[in-house]
């Protein structure tokens, strides 16, 4: 029965095949290169892939080789080297500070706008009769 997870030595045998993973393989998350059988059709590139993934068959030529460059670094919010947490944490408070402007405005203006449909509609309402004036 599959947990959701395979042995690190599964992952790691097919990045040491060398530059013949074929359409099929279960690669764990990394930068791998592709190279297609048409170079015509395009020339070799890198890909990135961040989670374990069946590689895919391309979808133009059909005859695409992938080979492992290397692993994913790591992100620098994850990195104790720089302590970034108090920067991160400046950046989403200002992002949310406008986020929070930006609503503020639209409520203001949505008030204003409703006071005066409120005020137009009652005038209509005093000069039809409906209401008594006050």
């Amino acid at each position: 029965m599959f947990n959701g997870t395979l042995p690190q030595e599964e992952l790691t045998a097919n990045v040491s095949a060398g530059p013949n993973l074929l359409p099929g393989c279960l690669v764990a998350p990394g930068v791998y290169v592709a190279v297609h059988r048409n170079s015509a059709h395009t020339l070799p590139h890198e890909i990135l892939i961040t989670t374990h993934t069946i590689l895919p068959e391309c979808n133009k030529c059909r005859g695409v080789r992938f080979s492992f460059k290397c692993v994913l670094p790591e992100k620098i919010e994850e990195c104790d080297f720089f302590g970034l947490e108090s920067t991160v944490l400046i950046a989403r408070m200002r992002s949310e500070a406008e986020a929070m402007r930006h609503w503020a405005a639209r409520s203001r203006s949505f008030l204003e706008e409703s006071e005066l449909f409120l005020a137009k509609l009652s005038k209509t309402a005093i000069s039809e009769g409906c209401i008594a004036s006050r």
